[in-house]
């Protein structure tokens, strides 16, 4: 598809999720805050400000903790996990807490960036504010210990009061040093920039080599070395990784369509990064998100089991303007 084609179907997909979730609909609002935060991207990189702006509220309202609409962000977001958080007198059981509430460190990042682009799209200060007050609360609540944070909790309950995953996200630094350098908080990106000083990055999952590359060009327009350098050496040896593992001839029903679209959303901004080493996967984007275009494939259970984050990463990777331009400093 030409790219005016893809920008098409891209917004009809767009239009169904926010249908299909309560944004445009009567149906009771359903959040999740990662897919949202891509929708928004998606949105402002179609020129639907309109429907951009409508998200950021109703994730504020449904997700927001602090009740304060002129500081809905001051106390973090829910992930918007179906099951309640665990209370402190449950014992932990790994399976269940996939599905249980809370706070997850990477995803306020990633609602960081849907704010700040927000904010430049609409030249309306507010939604900076709230980016600000957002990476302020969370890095207060995940960095520890305080004053000279060593480590970044995973998982942390909704009030941020106690952490539910005390172990760190691979990539959680990284994409905390990214967002805080783009809002120009120094104390903070200083922090994180400690925190990533000798960490190699790379991994053979499609979601986390996809999160590389952004990242990667999120450093290179900050001009963050040698960082940028480490990081895009970790970035070739995981999309190589990534590649082998997805499993290109398996059928849809045994592959998760959210993890590789990350990948090809990902590969996309190969073209800005100047990697040679990297050029040769680029046709593999266009690959994964036919694959995924095909109507039987969306008919597995693998996509319709998670459709909202499948048909959000695929509208983001149709039209990735939005999300490769989320993390430009203004």
């Amino acid at each position: 598809m030409d790219v005016p084609a893809c920008h098409a179907r891209a917004a009809a997909i767009l239009d169904e999720f926010a249908v299909r979730t309560g944004l445009t609909s009567a149906a009771k609002p359903r959040r999740y805050l990662w897919t949202d935060a891509f929708a928004v991207y998606t949105w402002l990189g179609l020129g639907r400000v309109d429907l951009a702006q409508r998200l950021v509220q109703q994730v504020h309202e449904v997700l927001g903790v602090s009740r304060d609409p002129q500081h809905p962000t001051a106390r973090g977001l829910r992930i918007g996990k179906p099951l309640p958080e665990r209370a402190p007198d449950e014992p932990f059981d790994p399976e269940l807490e996939w599905e249980r509430d809370g706070q997850y460190y990477h995803y306020l990042t990633k609602w960081l960036h849907a704010l700040e682009r927000t904010a430049r799209v609409m030249g309306e200060e507010r939604y900076h504010r709230w980016a600000l007050e957002l990476a302020q609360a969370a890095h207060r609540a995940f960095a520890y210990p305080p004053g000279a944070p060593t480590r970044l909790y995973w998982k942390m309950s909704i009030d941020l009061s106690r952490p539910l995953v005390p172990s760190m996200g691979m990539h959680d630094p990284l994409d905390g040093l990214v967002a805080t350098a783009t809002l120009g908080l120094e104390r903070e990106t200083r922090e994180l920039a400690r925190l990533c000083e000798g960490r190699r990055w790379a991994t053979d999952d499609p979601l986390g080599a996809g999160g590389l590359l952004l990242d990667a060009l999120g450093l290179a327009r900050l001009g963050v070395e040698p960082l940028l350098a480490q990081v895009l050496a970790d970035a070739e040896i995981s999309v190589a990784a990534a590649a082998r593992s997805i499993g290109l001839g398996s059928p849809a029903a045994r592959r998760l369509a959210f993890r590789e679209l990350g990948l090809a959303l990902g590969l996309h901004a190969v073209e800005q990064l100047n990697t040679n080493r990297l050029v040769a996967f680029v046709p593999l984007a266009a690959r994964l998100e036919d694959f995924w275009l095909e109507p039987a494939h969306q008919a597995a259970a693998s996509w319709t089991e998670h459709r909202d984050i499948n048909a959000v990463t695929l509208a983001a990777c149709l039209a990735p303007e939005g999300t490769l331009n989320s993390g430009q400093r203004p």
